[in-house]
């Protein structure tokens, strides 16, 4: 686990998503061990589905981190957003490695920077408006 977090690991608590798990069961847990604010856990469902559940600390909003995949989303590999609530989000699970375990994709990350950096913002801040599951009002350089 990660020894430099700035908040707490906040425990699973199935409860918390049963307007997502409509009945299934929570077969599996495993929580990620390098996260820094957010408690991340990789969840294998009775149906034998696989998801991510992000659990955000207070001052965390999942609409904004929601928004925030979504903006990526033509740009980059990035789960999809699958459900939120309060306090929470849960994400389509995709496969892969910590860039620190595969130094040699550091030229691979830097590419996916570049495509980050076509995104403008109408302001600086957080305090523009999230919109969880409709497109962003940001723009692309050059759209």
């Amino acid at each position: 686990m990660s020894t430099d977090r700035r908040h707490p690991v906040i425990p699973f608590d199935a409860s918390l998503i049963q307007d997502y798990l409509l009945g299934r069961g929570v077969s599996s847990v495993a929580l990620f061990p390098s996260g820094k604010s957010n408690s991340n856990y990789k969840l294998t469902l009775s149906t034998g589905e696989i998801c991510v559940l992000r659990l955000y600390n207070q001052n965390e909003d999942a609409a904004q981190g929601t928004t925030i995949t979504n903006l990526v989303t033509d740009l980059l590999p990035v789960p999809h957003a699958l459900h939120h609530g309060d306090g929470w989000s849960v994400f389509t699970y995709l496969e892969g490695e910590l860039l620190a375990t595969v130094p040699e994709h550091t030229e691979a990350a830097a590419e996916a920077l570049a495509k980050l950096s076509t995104i403008t913002f109408p302001s600086s801040g957080l305090s523009m408006p999230m919109a969880p599951c409709h497109p962003s009002p940001l723009q692309r350089r050059g759209s």
